[in-house]
């Protein structure tokens, strides 16, 4: 009986990128490069420091949040809740 080992992919081949199609016609003065932002991460994690909670924020076109997980009405009824206090330690008898 002949066994066969699946071998992975090289870190290499997965990350070639794809040749961009060529233009139709030949320009003869170089392409002046795009000024534009940078590309803003779709959906957008921040940590509401107050909170201690995630929160995702899916932004449009022109990079205004659209949706925000959860609401900004869900972070203020969390900000509202009362603090609940740590209960104290249960007290142990080691005399014995």
């Amino acid at each position: 009986m002949s066994t066969s080992l699946l071998q992975p992919a090289s870190p290499a081949a997965a990350a070639t990128p794809i040749a961009q199609p060529r233009s139709q016609a030949p320009s003869s003065a170089p392409a002046a490069p795009a000024e534009s932002a940078p590309a803003m991460p779709n959906p957008r994690l921040r940590i509401d420091p107050a909170l201690s909670l995630v929160v995702i924020e899916f932004r449009d076109s022109v990079g205004e949040v659209s949706l925000s997980i959860p609401t900004p009405k869900e972070l203020e009824a969390y900000r509202d809740q009362p603090k609940a206090e740590p209960e104290p330690a249960p007290q142990v008898d080691v005399s014995r």
